[in-house]
C-alpha cells in the first residue's frame, strides 16, 4: 500500500489498533468516537491536538493505542467516556 501511495494512488482503509511500525507509515489519521469525528488531519498533528486536549500521549506509548483508549466507551463508565468523547470531537470542530 506504501508503494501504491508513493505513486499517487489514494489508500483508504480501516485498521483498529495498528503497530507503532504500522502507525508510523500512516500519512493521514481520521479518528471516529460514536460516529463523530474526533481528529482528521497529519498523523503528526494528532499527537499535539489530544495533548491540547489535555490528553498528552506518553513518550513510550504507541499513539495508535493511546487514541483509542482516550476514545474508548468503555460499558462501566459509558457515561463518562462519552461525554469526553464528545468534548474532543467539539474540540476538533471547532478548530
Amino acid at each position: 500500500m506504501h508503494k501504491m501511495a508513493a505513486r499517487g494512488k489514494i489508500i483508504v482503509c480501516t485498521i483498529h489498533q495498528p503497530s507503532s511500525e504500522v502507525f508510523s507509515m500512516f500519512g493521514y489519521l481520521y479518528l471516529l468516537s460514536e460516529g463523530r469525528l474526533a481528529f482528521a488531519g497529519r498523523r503528526e498533528d494528532a499527537t499535539e491536538f489530544f495533548a491540547k486536549q489535555g490528553y498528552a500521549c506518553p513518550a513510550t506509548h504507541n499513539p495508535a493505542d493511546y487514541f483509542l483508549r482516550v476514545m474508548a466507551i468503555v460499558p462501566d463508565h459509558a457515561d463518562e467516556c462519552r461525554e469526553r468523547s464528545n468534548i474532543i470531537a467539539d474540540a476538533f470542530e471547532n478548530t
